[in-house]
């Protein structure tokens, strides 16, 4: 090859290898932006607002994979531990994860300013005390019934003598509390001591969302879900009233969080099972 040729070869070589490398620096750029977020920075006012004392309170209670949930080897997962501390990232705060025995008394924290974030149902009566997000998922309501114990659909829950569990506090105390007119309600202190009850008959059935029912029933051995559903849950964010100024910004975190798919892989690693998720639409730009 004379000089002239070997000359004109490294030049193609470089205009080849040039091209290549606009190409992959312009597919790097390109995939920044198509992940990169849409949710607006959180302002000082808005970091003071959901997070008055610098950190992020979570609340959350053992047992619910719509809160936290700890596997065998110690991997702590749920909605609300992992919604929390994503959000305190993107307000730019550290998190502070609260563990309580049950969701009422993280609502009654929330009422006191105790805490400032958690994910929960959205029912009626606890919007009074709670502002929302939109709803983000939504759960049917059932009965795990105790083994040896004959119920095989939520219609015959209520007759004389039957015993429904509930969680103390819990919507599905509330709900149930009005619709029963027959059956005996009996409150559990925390979803452990739930389980414990049904696996010593001391309640015929346990009623709450199906994600905590097929829970238990892995720890209660014989126990069956009935047939049915008495009812639903819509879940969002929950924060303690008069926070407004973080609302907006909370719920463009929501918006974000569902349509990035980064919820799905939460809910999906918490483990929730008969979940579905509800329609979030982009925020408008």
């Amino acid at each position: 090859m004379t000089s002239l040729h070997f000359n004109s070869f490294l030049y193609r070589a470089g205009i080849r290898i040039c091209a290549m490398l606009f190409i992959v620096c312009s597919l790097v750029w390109l995939g920044a932006c198509a992940t990169q977020s849409t949710l607006p920075t959180a302002t000082l006012d808005i970091q003071r607002t959901l997070a008055p004392n610098g950190e992020l309170r979570v609340g959350v209670y053992p047992g619910s994979p719509t809160s936290l949930m700890l596997s065998k080897e110690g991997r702590r997962s749920g909605i609300s531990l992992e919604l929390g501390e994503r959000v305190a990232k993107q307000l730019g705060v550290p998190v502070r994860v609260v563990e309580f025995a049950r969701i009422a008394q993280i609502v009654e924290a929330m009422k006191r300013g105790e805490i400032d974030l958690t994910f929960t149902n959205a029912s009626p009566a606890r919007a009074q005390d709670l502002d929302f997000t939109t709803a983000l998922l939504k759960q049917d309501l059932g009965l795990l019934v105790a083994p040896r114990r004959s119920l095989a659909h939520v219609d015959a829950m209520d007759r004389v003598g039957t015993r429904i569990g509930v969680s103390e506090g819990s919507s599905s105390f509330n709900a149930l509390k009005a619709q029963l007119k027959s059956s005996v309600l009996i409150t559990a202190a925390s979803l452990p001591q739930a389980a414990q009850l049904l696996r010593e008959g001391k309640m015929d059935a346990f009623a709450t969302n199906k994600g905590i029912l097929l829970e238990l029933q892995e720890q209660v051995p014989g126990s069956a879900l009935a047939q049915g559903r008495w009812g639903e849950e819509r879940f969002g964010v929950a924060i303690p009233k008069g926070r407004a100024a973080g609302q907006e910004w909370l719920n463009a975190a929501m918006r974000e969080a569902a349509v990035s798919g980064a919820l799905a892989k939460i809910v999906e690693r918490s483990g929730l099972r008969g979940a579905e998720a509800l329609q979030v639409q982009p925020q408008a730009k």
